[in-house]
């Protein structure tokens, strides 16, 4: 006897609910488990984020499943993306109407159309307000675009629906710094991990307010309490916060502070773990970003002895092209270690992939390609070169297109202050040393730039007075570690 179509059309269509109850066609718990706990590793910056595979393994015929791998699959292999999106259009007969949304959102990822595949988040959000997954492929467009309002808009629109959720705050939070809300930023950052102490992404939101806040100790002693929860991170998220530490003991300035930077460089930015934990990329960014750093305050014998191996990794141009910030640091670093002719044409592949996007897009990036032009001048150590293709008004606000924090852009204007110092060009960049000194003021650095302004410029006293507040400030810091 024929089985009951009307049973059959039931098995066919059976749904299950994933983390934020919207329906999925699978009939599989396994799959939907591991659904949910892609969904958990990537809210939670975890290291197995592999799951999602596994999901497919137990449901071929899930739409959904097959888009979630190709989300992951981009982060290493555009064309197995590619194949999963072929693979869930194939599934699409039974797929739910969020499986579909969540298909035409990843689509446009896959294919680089970022403004579309934005939209469709939006859209997403729109219908699916508990969506947390979908807030964060949002944001992080927006930060690659530039778009800090519209990643504030996106998380305080679904903020109200996910008041009790663990990551929504963290997510809030740093949408808030990102458009410089920071005291705001700080309470969502701390709501945050009041309902999830362990939560990487807040840690690294409130990271970002203290150190805008100058306030490194604070720092310090926040991050060493939870470096330990680091150990389980994926690439990014571990070698990211590890940055961040090591930055702010480098703001410190002191031996006892130096000492730590050098051996987090050695034990967590560029030592073989990093590796280990996959993305080299990330590894890469972290590493580069932090000696770039040393080179401006001055501890260039250091940096040669550890920016060869890093240098020769990024020589094979594997890693070139995924991340604007970094190519702008391996351009620094080829030319740092004379490999000119590899720099050059680094830079001369910069300029022809702009030249090939549309005039908007351009326009946007014509201080990205500027900037490109000066770090090879400058790793070559023509700063007068530096200073002519940087100009006189260089403003790092430009550059948020490339994907890059304040923090992390802030190296470039220190870069800049430098370099106007060292080249005479005294009446340009005392205006951008008074603001630096005004919104740093807990930046002995900034003090130290200032003090040699004014060195430079005829003015001793006021220099030694330069001098003796980055003192006070640095032995301010010795209390507080004493405390």
């Amino acid at each position: 006897m024929d089985a009951d179509p009307r049973h059959q059309n039931e098995l066919v269509t059976h749904t299950s609910l994933d983390l934020w109850g919207h329906s999925v066609h699978t009939a599989s718990v396994a799959c939907i488990q591991h659904i949910n706990s892609y969904y958990q590793e990537v809210l939670a910056y975890g290291s197995n984020q592999k799951t999602i595979f596994k999901a497919v393994e137990e449901d071929c015929n899930c739409a959904l499943a097959h888009v979630l791998s190709a989300l992951h699959s981009l982060r290493s292999s555009t064309d197995e993306a590619l194949s999963s999106i072929q693979s869930a259009k194939r599934c699409l007969l039974h797929a739910t109407s969020y499986e579909k949304m969540a298909l035409i959102a990843a689509e446009a990822l896959v294919a680089a159309q970022w403004e579309a595949a934005l939209a469709a988040y939006s859209t997403i959000l729109d219908h699916y307000p508990k969506d947390l997954f979908s807030l964060k492929r949002a944001q992080v467009l927006c930060f690659y675009m530039g778009k800090c309002e519209e990643s504030l808009r996106l998380s305080s629109k679904v903020l109200p629906s996910n008041k009790e959720e663990a990551y929504i705050h963290g997510m809030h939070a740093f949408a808030l710094l990102e458009t410089r809300r920071f005291a705001e930023a700080e309470r969502a950052a701390r709501k945050a991990l009041m309902i999830r102490s362990t939560d990487k992404w807040a840690q690294h939101a409130l990271c970002h307010v203290l150190q805008y806040r100058c306030l490194f100790p604070e720092v310090v002693q926040f991050m060493e309490e939870n470096k330990d929860s680091w150990s389980n991170c994926c690439s990014f998220m571990y070698s990211h916060n590890w940055w961040h530490l090591a930055v702010s003991y480098l703001e410190w300035g002191c031996i006892h502070s130096l000492d730590k930077v050098f051996g987090i460089y050695d034990s967590h930015l560029w030592p073989a773990k990093c590796q280990d934990l996959g993305g080299s990329v990330q590894a890469l960014l972290s590493a580069l970003g932090l000696l770039l750093r040393l080179h401006v305050r001055g501890f260039t014998d250091w940096v040669q002895m550890r920016i060869q191996p890093v240098a020769q990794q990024v020589c094979n141009k594997s890693d070139w092209h995924k991340e604007r910030l970094l190519d702008l640091l391996m351009i620094w670093a080829l030319a740092y270690v004379n490999e000119y002719s590899i720099s050059s044409d680094f830079v001369k592949q910069l300029t022809q992939r702009v030249s090939s996007l549309n005039q908007t897009k351009r326009e946007s990036l014509k201080a990205f390609l500027k900037l490109s032009e000066g770090l090879y001048e400058y790793g070559r150590g023509n700063l007068n070169k530096v200073f002519d293709v940087l100009g006189p008004n260089f403003r790092t606000d430009q550059l948020k297109v490339i994907g890059a924090s304040d923090e992390q852009l802030d190296i470039f204007e220190e870069l800049w202050c430098l370099v106007a110092l060292r080249t005479g060009h005294f009446d340009e960049v005392h205006g951008v040393l008074q603001r630096r000194i005004s919104v740093f003021r807990g930046s002995p650095f900034s003090w130290e730039l200032m003090a040699e302004f004014y060195e430079k410029t005829g003015s001793p006293n006021e220099a030694q007075n330069a001098i003796r507040e980055a003192e006070s400030i640095r032995k301010g810091y010795l209390q507080f570690k004493s405390q």
